[in-house]
């Protein structure tokens, strides 16, 4: 949440290599990636990709990690496509999920929110201000699922930089 913050990202998108083995002459890789929300960190999506790669296998025999001649070779390719495969799903995936921007400041009736022309904001577009409720939802075991928001009201975009805007 914090990168996010600092990055004025509304969503992080994360991987984790689950399988890099060799195996009979090729490389099998796993990636699982993982889509959080930027403002509370909550998963919002998750998904396994795979590939196989063929020689050369050895790490010590290839070209510099992510270089032009790195993805015309084995691993490179698989990878590549790994990688592009990722890109695919989580642009869908996130193309899908509403819009959000935190407030940054409050004066009276108007607020100022981290997100702007960047974002494709507008002057005119109106958004509804969220709170988070204060007491979390757990499931039957015990763990935390997450928190509910309410719906404060509506919100006009009075005027937009490229990374906030004045809403009223």
């Amino acid at each position: 949440v914090g990168q996010a913050r600092d990055q004025q990202a509304q969503y992080v998108l994360s991987g984790i290599y689950r399988d890099f083995a060799l195996s009979g002459g090729q490389r099998h890789i796993a990636i699982e990636a993982f889509i959080h929300d930027g403002i509370n960190g909550a998963l919002l999506a998750r998904r396994d990709f795979s590939a196989t790669a063929g020689p050369p296998l050895r790490l010590d025999q290839l070209p510099s990690f992510g270089s032009p001649a790195f993805f015309r070779q084995g691993l490179g390719l698989a990878l590549g496509g790994i990688f592009q495969e990722i890109a695919v799903w989580s642009g869908q995936e996130i193309g899908c999920l509403p819009f959000s921007a935190r407030i940054v400041r409050r004066n009276g009736r108007q607020l100022h929110i981290d997100a702007g022309a960047e974002a494709g904001l507008s002057i005119g577009d109106t958004l509804h201000v969220h709170a988070w409720q204060p007491q979390p939802v757990y499931a039957l075991a015990g763990n935390q699922l997450g928190r509910e928001k309410r719906i404060l009201g509506s919100a006009v975009i009075r005027s937009v930089y490229p990374t906030f805007s004045r809403i009223e």
